[in-house]
């Protein structure tokens, strides 16, 4: 976004005349075959610098509504064909003490309604993107749009879910381990709604206290080792459930074990899709979390982790794998925080895939299968 995204906003710049600069970041992006997001958010300067103040909640007037409008028609104009994608709004559940990004349930629905046929005149290409809210504190909010009539015009759903969300502390904890149902369940009703788009988790957070400064308070302070571990296991798991990612701030993964992990599964993960891949772990333990993926060439892999609270040691449990009518598959091993690439010893049982005795821990493994 050109303009601030929250409070406190620069009153001082305008929002309509944009720096070149910001022009020529955009048709870099696009030049190296990356796609765009513009988070569209309005403070109408203009009528603040004449002395005008923000009503909130947001556009409960047609004055706001018909000057969100015409800022919104502008941006798209200008960006028409080299901004793929467009975020209406962000965290409208914002609405503590006065938020000027506040705006109602039914008030973002009737919004969308006016602006999302306009969007569509001006440029038929554009993606549509629904506000994220912060899906700790909102389910309710998240639910009215699920079950809006105007969801099935966006192309795009999405939520902030992660901010060093971590197990065993509760309500985080709690949290924490219903999280995979409760992206399924948004899943769900959105489908059972006729949505047919994309699901993005955006601003996935954990921040080590070793380095960031700005860590939030009185969050559990994390190191670089742990934070490794807990970015590992959200990116694997909302890819996993195909769901979009994205981090909050560069900054938060700049830790070199954070950094180096993030970079591993990157290239692992490229080009992949999210698969089921049947397993059969022994001993049963109900507290590792596994996610299939196939490559572009056909290949396997599975992600698992004991999922529970991530340490600074790399202890885990010994399981036997067994993969059904895999037979004969060579079985590579990657630990992605520890950056060891590894052949597995693994035999044939009737034609199935046999690996004993594998380390699981805290942090990812993926285990290729298939060359």
């Amino acid at each position: 976004s050109y303009s601030d995204i929250e409070y406190p906003v620069d009153w001082s710049y305008s929002e309509t005349e944009m720096d070149p600069a910001f022009d020529r970041l955009i048709d870099n992006l696009n030049d190296r075959g990356i796609a765009v997001d513009y988070m569209v958010h309005f403070w109408d300067k203009e009528g603040h610098a004449t002395g005008e103040q923000l009503e909130t909640p947001r556009f409960q007037s047609e004055d706001q509504v018909a000057d969100f409008i015409d800022y919104l028609s502008g941006i798209v104009e200008r960006y028409r064909g080299r901004i793929q994608y467009y975020t209406i709004w962000s965290e409208p559940d914002a609405c503590g003490g006065g938020g000027i990004k506040c705006i109602e349930p039914t008030d973002y629905i009737a919004l969308a309604e006016r602006v999302i046929p306009v969007m569509r005149q001006i440029d038929p290409d554009a993606q549509v993107a629904i506000a994220p809210v912060v899906l700790f504190h909102a389910r309710d909010y998240m639910a009215a749009l699920l079950e809006s009539d105007v969801l099935r015009e966006f192309d795009v759903i999405q939520w902030h879910g992660i901010y060093n969300v971590i197990p065993g502390a509760d309500p985080v904890g709690q949290y924490y381990d219903d999280y995979a149902t409760i992206v399924a369940d948004i899943k769900a009703k959105a489908d059972a709604n006729g949505f047919a788009g994309e699901f993005w988790c955006t601003e996935i957070t954990f921040c080590s206290s070793a380095y960031d400064a700005g860590c939030p308070s009185p969050e559990p302070p994390l190191s670089d080792l742990q934070t490794a571990k807990y970015y590992a296991r959200s990116l694997l798991l909302h890819l996993g459930m195909d769901v979009g990612t994205s981090y909050k701030t560069y900054r938060d993964t700049t830790g070199p074990v954070t950094f180096a992990t993030l970079s591993r599964l990157h290239t692992l993960l490229a080009g992949t899709r999210p698969a089921d891949i049947a397993v059969e772990i022994n001993p049963e333990a109900g507290d590792i979390a596994t996610f299939g993926f196939t490559t572009a060439h056909g290949r396997q892999m599975l992600a698992l982790w004991i999922d529970r609270i991530a340490s600074d040691d790399a202890n885990g449990t010994a399981a036997t794998l067994t993969f059904p009518g895999m037979s004969g598959e060579v079985a590579t091993g990657f630990d992605v925080v520890a950056g060891v690439q590894q052949t597995l010893t693994a035999r044939d049982s009737g034609g199935d895939l046999v690996i004993p005795d594998l380390l699981v821990g805290d942090g990812p493994v993926i285990i290729g299968l298939g060359g």
